[in-house]
C-alpha cells in the first residue's frame, strides 16, 4: 500500500509573502513614479508662478497710484527700511516724488507675512493722504475664508483716510458682518494686515509731513 501524500502546510505561508513582496514593490514603483511626475510638474510651473507673481508686483507701481507712467516723477527705490515696518513685513518701498522736487506725490509698500498662512505677499498704496489701493501679489489663504477677504480687500480699503486707523476697522467689520460667518475667521489674517496698514500709514504721514 502506498504511504499517503505528505502536504507542506507552509507552502501557503511562502506563496502569501511572495504575493506581498511583489504587491509592496508594486505600491513603492507607484509611489516613485508619482514623486516623480509631481517633481517634474513643480519644477515646470514654479518658473511661471514666479513670473506671474513678479508681473503683478511690477503692474502695481503704477496702478496703485492710478497712473499709467512713471513720466514726470523720480522713482526712489533705495530708503532704508525702519525696524517698526520690518516688524510688519515691509520688505521694500516706492516713492514717487513729483519730477525735479522733494515732494512725495505716493509711496509703495511691498510687503511679505504670514497670516493664517505662510506666504501672505501684497502691495499698499498711499496718495493724496488716503490709502490708494490695496494689491494682492500672492497668498496660500483657504480659498472660502480668508483669500475671499483679500481678493475683496483693494475694493474696502481704497480711498480711506490714512490718519485713522479705526475707519479701516470699521469698514472691514461692516464687510465681515455682511458676509457668511465664515469669513469671521478671517479675522487672523485681518488682524496681520491691518496691524501692517497702521505701521505703514504712519510712516506715510510722517513722510509728507516733513
Amino acid at each position: 500500500m502506498n504511504d499517503p501524500i505528505q502536504l507542506n502546510p507552509k507552502l501557503p505561508e511562502v506563496n502569501a509573502t511572495k504575493k506581498t513582496i511583489h504587491l509592496t514593490t508594486f505600491l513603492g514603483g507607484i509611489c516613485l513614479l508619482a514623486t516623480a511626475a509631481l517633481a517634474s510638474v513643480n519644477a515646470w510651473t514654479a518658473p511661471i508662478i514666479a513670473q506671474r507673481e513678479e508681473d503683478t508686483r511690477q503692474a502695481g507701481y503704477l496702478a496703485l497710484l492710478d497712473l499709467e507712467s512713471s513720466s514726470g516723477y523720480n522713482i526712489d527705490q533705495t530708503e532704508a527700511i525702519s525696524s517698526s515696518l520690518s516688524t510688519v513685513g515691509v520688505t521694500k518701498m516706492t516713492i514717487f516724488y513729483e519730477e525735479n522736487t522733494v515732494n512725495v506725490f505716493g509711496l509703495i509698500y511691498d510687503v511679505s507675512t504670514t497670516g493664517w498662512e505662510a506666504g501672505l505677499n501684497f502691495q499698499v498704496g498711499f496718495k493724496a493722504g488716503l490709502y490708494s489701493g490695496f494689491n494682492n501679489v500672492s497668498n496660500g489663504e483657504t480659498p472660502n475664508i480668508g483669500r475671499i477677504f483679500i481678493n475683496d480687500f483693494d475694493a474696502i480699503l481704497t480711498g480711506l483716510s490714512a490718519d485713522d486707523i479705526s475707519v479701516v476697522n470699521d469698514a472691514v467689520n461692516a464687510y465681515l458682518t455682511s458676509r457668511t460667518l465664515s469669513l469671521t475667521f478671517a479675522n487672523v489674517t485681518r488682524e496681520v494686515i491691518v496691524d501692517a496698514l497702521e505701521v505703514m500709514a504712519q510712516d506715510y504721514l510722517g513722510r509728507i509731513a516733513s
